[in-house]
């Protein structure tokens, strides 16, 4: 099998679907567990959580929004902590991240 240039620019190998012309039963049986595994792994999804962000009051309403790096100054900046999120079962266990 040889590799192929994706659009992104990166080197990908295609999937297989079925055992390719020469390629022995057990090779292919090897190759498709790690292309299953890779898969999965690749497909796990993950939580990004910002435990805390900077914040400014704008002068004009008095509301805080999101601090923009490039507009605003740094020293007018408040410190804005979320608080954490709960993982587990919404009956059982509840626990702090």
């Amino acid at each position: 099998m040889e590799k192929s240039k994706s659009k992104l620019g990166g080197d990908y190998i295609p999937l297989l679907t079925a055992r390719p012309k020469g390629m022995s039963y057990q090779e292919y049986r090897e190759r498709r567990a790690y292309q299953n595994a890779w898969l999965k792994e690749r497909l796990k999804g993950f939580i990004c959580y910002v435990s805390s962000e900077l914040v400014v009051y704008d002068k004009i309403t008095g509301l805080p929004r999101l601090f923009n790096h490039r507009t605003d100054d740094i020293y007018k900046a408040h410190i804005r902590t979320n608080p954490q999120p709960f993982v587990g079962s919404a009956r059982y266990g509840l626990k702090p991240l």
